[in-house]
């Protein structure tokens, strides 16, 4: 028992060697263990921020603007991720424009436009009948041939129709009509650029064209 003991106690004392793995060195250097954070630096950029974000705040709120023109930039800055600085503000508007009832009949809405709408609404809670579609649909239930070739428009209709809930066939036909086209047009489009409005500054929007 006393010579098991002296054994282990000796073991015990017996260098461990361990495996050596030779580690390329790290691209970053000790660019992160030296870090310092420039407080004036910081400082200035939170200004900034705050003046920007001042500025988009006050477009949402200004009197008097175009229906179409707000919505396209609540959709910029949710595509942007940075809608929820101004969630009061999108609410707001998105409460007043639909209790106005906009007749989605006119010509002035396009395919875009009215799926756009559609799905911002939707989005946020409001009960927006599907029916605003019917314009684009001919006499025997089917999409117009025309639309065919609107990619912007059919990739709006696409998002649109995945808010559908039970019984909507239109949103249906909606989802097989758009996916088969835009699958088609796919080998004939560019990669998607980004479009500036000159009227709004925030007022990016993506959409495919055909290449040249």
């Amino acid at each position: 028992m006393a010579s098991a003991i002296v054994e282990h106690a000796t073991n015990c004392e017996k260098e461990i060697v361990r495996p050596v793995v030779n580690f390329s060195p790290s691209l970053w250097g000790e660019q992160f263990i030296n870090f310092s954070i420039d407080y004036e630096l910081a400082e200035k950029y939170s200004m900034e921020i705050q003046g920007l974000k001042n500025e988009v705040r006050s477009m949402l709120k200004a009197p008097g603007k175009d229906m179409v023109e707000m919505m396209n930039l609540i959709e910029t800055l949710e595509r942007l991720g940075v809608s929820y600085h101004f969630e009061d503000e999108i609410e707001e508007l998105l409460e007043r424009f639909f209790n106005l009832n906009a007749n989605y009949a006119d010509e002035a809405y396009d395919l875009y436009t009215v799926a756009l709408h559609f799905r911002l609404f939707r989005q946020h809670g409001y009960r927006i009948s599907c029916g605003i579609f019917e314009k684009f649909i001919e006499e025997n239930g089917k999409f117009k041939e025309t639309i065919k070739s609107d990619a912007r428009g059919l990739l709006s209709l696409y998002e649109a129709a995945y808010l559908r809930v039970h019984g909507e066939d239109i949103l249906e036909d909606a989802l097989a009509f758009t996916t088969d086209n835009l699958k088609s047009m796919a080998p004939h489009l560019s990669s998607p650029p980004w479009e500036t409005s000159s009227s709004c500054p925030c007022a990016i929007h993506p959409f495919w064209e055909p290449k040249n």
